[in-house]
């Protein structure tokens, strides 16, 4: 199977002088301290490096340079497009369990079973409920599994206890699902680490660090860091995993090209602006802020979700009784495992548009999916149902074509006029408006009540 396509040219997002400096653009959220500690100064050493005498005075935009010691430079092969890393448009039509049956009927893939979260699964439900959480493209976590370990064109015998299918070696981490997920994660880290957090090296044991290509895209980047992070990653052998016959090579006999997937325009529009959207919860009702800006699903995803609580007086994980409710009209395209997404563009394609993102939504009284909603209209009740959660709440964020959108960013939360921002520490943050500031706490206080 083959596809025409080329990798477009990218210009070179940043550059390295002979002294090894490394150009460092400020975003929202950032501090000279949280910058100096991502790279290991201090703020003293940074405001000298840059010649500041300011330590309070940095704008959004405006550069840094970092002394990085680097130990090479990575490839400028251009892997893949950025719309094949996230589940974006170029997913449309793709069904992962169609797939594997039509052209591997005898995979491993297909026999595999592990219970997550209380339900059994197969490898197909797996690699889809990764997708769908991670805003992951299914057909490069198929490759990615086919390249870790022969599931999708081989028939393994047995499967080993305890075992690491992805090569990712963490207690309490083993089976397909988690391995997975942590995959996942890395590849969302690089993607937007590159793309919005200021991340320009790959990392390896021992501190070795190894300078991103200036000129590769986002979703190169995403994938050359995942290819970094299993325990035996080193830069020689990584060095072959990023070539023309390393991962890619495996894509491509599953795939075909994968720039002939690639999207016809960009992710993210010029001019792009969030819909109007109202709190998530019914009039008159008291909820509160729990959580600013944090990963969509997990810390990789950009920090585009904000948390919310339900009850001023309860604690822990319970089912409430209060109503999440649908912050705009829309479509629901997705609802399982705690989660509900509400598509606003009315083409029933979760991989397109807006997309709002709802989990720890319990399965009792939950929305079915398929069914268009005003909004207003309930989508169910809060509770800890569908991942990881010590406490009942309502994990909000959005997404447009795939693409995570930060609560932190260019394109803010607004929810009835109420506008978010961060600090530069994950689930800190600030909802504003008309002048009054509602601070995120784990907490049911004054600070952190909105009513709708």
């Amino acid at each position: 199977m083959t596809y025409a396509g080329e990798p477009t040219p990218d210009s070179a997002y940043y550059d390295t002088d002979e002294s090894g400096l490394l150009p460092y653009t400020i975003v929202p959220g950032d501090t000279l301290f949280l910058v100096a500690t991502r790279f290991g100064l201090t703020v003293e050493e940074l405001m000298e490096i840059n010649e500041m005498t300011d330590s309070e005075f940095i704008v959004v935009g405006s550069q840094l340079v970092i002394p990085v010691e680097l130990d090479g430079e990575g490839s400028a092969f251009k892997m893949i497009p950025d719309s094949e890393l996230v589940y974006g448009p170029t997913v449309k039509d793709f069904d992962t369990s169609a797939y594997l049956e039509r052209f591997f009927p005898g995979s491993t893939i297909l026999r595999y079973q592990e219970s997550v979260e209380g339900r059994p699964l197969d490898g197909a439900d797996v690699i889809e409920l990764v997708a769908i959480r991670f805003s992951i493209n299914p057909r490069l976590l198929i490759a990615m599994i086919e390249h870790r370990t022969g599931w999708i064109t081989q028939s393994v015998p047995n499967f080993e206890d305890n075992f690491y299918p992805m090569g990712i070696e963490r207690p309490g981490q083993e089976g397909l699902y988690n391995q997975l997920s942590i995959a996942a994660n890395l590849l969302n880290f690089g993607y937007y680490g590159r793309a919005e957090g200021g991340v320009r090296t790959i990392e390896f044991e021992d501190n070795v660090r190894l300078l991103i290509d200036p000129t590769i895209n986002h979703g190169t980047a995403g994938v050359q860091t995942w290819l970094a992070g299993h325990t035996t990653a080193n830069p020689q052998t990584w060095q072959t995993e990023v070539s023309p016959t390393g991962f890619i090579q495996t894509y491509g006999e599953l795939f075909g090209n994968p720039f002939g997937f690639a999207a016809d325009a960009p992710l993210l529009p010029d001019g792009l602006e969030q819909p109007t959207l109202t709190l998530p919860w019914e009039k008159g009702v008291a909820w509160y802020y729990t959580g600013g800006p944090h990963g969509g699903w997990a810390g990789g995803s950009a920090w585009a979700a904000l948390d919310f609580g339900p009850d001023k007086e309860k604690r822990g994980c319970y089912l409430s009784e209060q109503w999440v409710v649908a912050a705009a009209d829309g479509t629901v395209v997705y609802s399982d495992f705690g989660g509900v997404l509400l598509d606003l563009d009315g083409d029933g394609d979760p991989g397109t548009g807006w997309v709002l993102v709802h989990w720890h939504v319990d399965q009792s009284g939950r929305i079915e999916n398929g069914a268009v909603l005003d909004s207003g209209d309930r989508i169910g009740h809060p509770s800890c149902e569908g991942g990881f959660s010590n406490g009942t709440h309502l994990h909000f964020a959005r997404r447009y074509n795939g693409r995570w959108i930060g609560a932190d960013g260019d394109l803010p939360f607004v929810l009835d006029g109420w506008t978010s921002s961060g600090t530069g520490n994950e689930y800190d943050g600030y909802l504003v408006k008309n002048g009054v500031q509602k601070e995120a706490c784990v907490c049911a206080e004054e600070i952190n009540e909105l009513v709708r």
